[in-house]
């Protein structure tokens, strides 16, 4: 097997040359030329045969093996998604679009995922960071779609190589920006920075700019790189301390989460809350700094919630008791399975998680008896880590069998 044939079978995506599109061909890919001409070749019913199973597979992202897998095939579909509805609205226009030259911008991307929210599409910045090296356009090109000139897009380059002088220069020129507004400026925080960088005529300036902590933290962290770039320039500043103990870490690893979670619990006697988790955790950081200690490591509930997606998960994951109805819109599953029973019976077979979307779509977000409706991302959310995947494993907890039958 060639390393090309790794790499298609790996991301779904030709590392071969595209050629342009001829007259009744369908596809610039070379490799999909040949399979779409192999599939021609076969009788009509395993034509049908092969639709049903692809069917099958793109309905289910969640079925994939392993959690890279899940998450790619998961921010494809949602590129593919996007880019069928910018599609249908071009043609509503009037404007139809060639479909070699459909993308989708990150604006145009938040724009639809906040106004289709159901459709459970992850956050634009996943989806650089899941399908190519933090680029915006490197994700397109995975998902098989055409290349923008957007200038959020620009702005978000590669960091990862950004060398020590372009990080010095970033800060003096932020510096020397601060100082025309205020000539008696006489030092700058890293928020101030950032905010100098994520200016429009920044953004579109020459030259590599630091959008995060990262690239500093290469370099010794930002108070070193600020020393060294404004050495001479600016006089050391006494800063108040924080009026609220911090455990002083940006990122935590899963076992320090958990024991993190364990030691609230233990300060607790019981499994922690979402808000007796912060109050609990600021009196063990507050002891930590009366006594001179360092502070222990324990994440925040920002932090953790990011990480998991939900506060009982992330309780699951440390070994601890779940805590009941912990989210105040929390969806009982007996919910969750009474809206998957009332949508089956409407839409029929195949019912895929797209027709469950469209039911929700059609029907609203409360039932005529006042009984909430979950959208699909609360499915999702509450059943992921299913084995068989968390759309399959909410159906099979609520329908009969052979609910998916083709």
């Amino acid at each position: 097997m060639t390393d090309q044939t790794k790499s298609y079978e790996r991301t779904g995506v030709s590392s071969t040359e595209n050629t342009p599109l001829r007259r009744g061909e369908h596809f610039t890919d070379p490799v999909a030329r040949a399979v779409w001409a192999a599939i021609l070749t076969l009788g009509v019913a395993l034509q049908h045969e092969i639709l049903r199973a692809l069917r099958q597979r793109l309905a289910f992202p969640e079925d994939r093996r392993g959690a890279q897998s899940v998450r790619e095939a998961r921010a494809v579909a949602a590129l593919r998604e996007a880019a069928e509805i910018l599609e249908a609205e071009a043609t509503e226009r009037g404007e139809p679009i060639p479909s070699a030259e459909i993308g989708v911008s990150e604006r145009e991307y938040r724009r639809l995922r906040d106004a289709h929210y159901e459709r459970g599409w992850p956050e634009a910045r996943s989806l650089a960071r899941w399908l190519g090296d933090g680029t915006w356009n490197d994700a397109l090109a995975r998902a098989g779609l055409a290349a923008v000139d957007d200038p959020d897009t620009v702005w978000r380059q590669e960091s990862r190589g950004m060398t020590q002088e372009e990080i010095h220069d970033s800060i003096r020129e932020a510096f020397a920006a601060k100082r025309e507004r205020d000539p008696a400026a006489t030092d700058i925080t890293f928020s101030e920075v950032m905010a100098h960088n994520r200016r429009a005529e920044v953004r579109h300036a020459p030259g590599r700019r630091p959008r995060s902590l990262a690239p500093f933290r290469r370099f010794g962290g930002f108070e070193a790189c600020k020393r060294a770039a404004l050495a001479g320039t600016i006089s050391p500043v006494a800063r108040p301390a924080s009026p609220r103990p911090r455990s002083n870490r940006f990122s935590y690893t899963e076992e320090e989460v958990h024991a993190g979670l364990r030691a609230v619990a233990a300060e607790l006697g019981h499994s922690p809350r979402a808000t007796d988790y912060e109050q609990a955790r600021i009196r063990l950081l507050e002891a930590d700094a009366a006594a001179g200690r360092p502070p222990q490591l324990i994440a925040s509930y920002q932090a953790i919630n990011h990480r998991y997606g939900s506060w009982n998960e992330a309780l699951r994951a440390a070994g601890l008791a779940e805590i009941e109805n912990s989210h105040p819109n929390h969806i009982p599953d007996e919910e969750i399975v009474a809206a998957l029973r009332d949508a089956y019976a409407a839409k029929g077979r195949p019912f895929t998680k797209r027709a469950y979307e469209a039911w929700v779509r059609e029907h609203g977000r409360r039932a005529a008896d006042g009984r909430r409706v979950p959208a699909y991302a609360c499915i999702y959310n509450r059943f992921r880590g299913a084995p068989r995947g968390p759309w399959r494993h909410a159906c099979a907890l609520a329908l009969p069998e052979g609910w998916d039958a083709r």
